[in-house]
């Protein structure tokens, strides 16, 4: 089934399965933000100064205590990446596919 639906099509049907309301939105839940604040926020507390999540089902930079959370757009739909140099970055989206 999920072959025949591609990449696009499985995505909202797992996600409306799982309850999103409106799952080409590109949002992610308040939950779901939490999770991976707290999750980064424990690294940076350990020494890390930037932590970047694949996968994280909208795209962002949140700054923490001590450090920065970078979340890449996902893979479906709006496609996103991190573009780094010397001194900076820049979180990049807009390839469709």
């Amino acid at each position: 089934l999920m072959r025949l639906l591609g990449p696009d099509g499985a995505h909202r049907l797992l996600a409306k399965l799982a309850g999103d309301p409106d799952p080409g939105a590109g949002r992610a839940s308040d939950v779901l933000l939490r999770q991976q604040r707290a999750y980064a926020q424990a690294r940076i507390d350990r020494g890390a100064e930037v932590v970047v999540m694949g996968h994280a089902h909208t795209g962002g930079v949140d700054a923490l205590k001590g450090g920065v959370l970078i979340r890449l757009h996902p893979w479906v739909g709006e496609r996103g990446w991190l573009e780094l140099w010397p001194g900076g970055y820049a979180l990049r989206r807009g390839i469709k596919g």
